[in-house]
């Protein structure tokens, strides 16, 4: 599914229902939930799996002109991270949410650009390479800390949280 009809699709229940408060949890449990998952990448990706993230990786840095593309790419990197686990039951977990974070990491993207997404997945990307299972943890709790910063800072500049629903 494209982030585009995703965008679409989860739009209104988005704008709606998720307000600062329960961007702040959704970012809080990524930020568990992702680094944790991260470590564990790192210590049981194939060498497919991680040419399948620099393949990915690669694709991002030329999509940072079409943010749509880009936020389905980045998308597909963490969901490729949650595969290199090799636990059916995180790829379950990340599914049942990515549909609810892909409308605000677009609109996070589109005010503030694609810089800190291709510096922690570069990162990221490294420390799964390298099999540095704490350093690859680090990275994704920080990039989650700082998505949460974003969030907070556009939510408090424009007034109401970037999903639309003043917080």
């Amino acid at each position: 599914v494209r982030v585009n009809r995703l965008v679409d699709y989860f739009r209104p229940a988005f704008l709606f229902s998720v307000n600062t408060h329960e961007m702040e949890e959704i970012y809080a449990f990524r930020g568990m939930f992702e680094s944790a998952m991260a470590e564990v990448a790192a210590r049981k990706a194939t060498e497919e799996q991680v040419r399948r993230l620099e393949r990915n990786y690669e694709r991002m840095r030329r999509e940072t002109e079409n943010y749509e593309q880009y936020v389905h790419t980045d998308l597909e990197f963490h969901k490729l991270v949650c595969a290199c686990t090799q636990n059916t039951l995180a790829a379950q977990i990340y599914n049942s949410y990515e549909n609810l974070i892909a409308p605000s990491i677009l609109h996070t993207t589109q005010i503030i650009g694609v810089g800190n997404g291709l510096k922690y997945h570069s990162l990221l990307l490294a420390a799964i390479r390298d099999r540095d299972s704490q350093k690859a943890q680090a990275v994704m709790r920080e990039h989650m800390e700082n998505n949460l910063e974003q969030f907070k800072r556009l939510a408090s500049r424009d007034g109401e949280a970037p999903g639309g629903e003043a917080g």
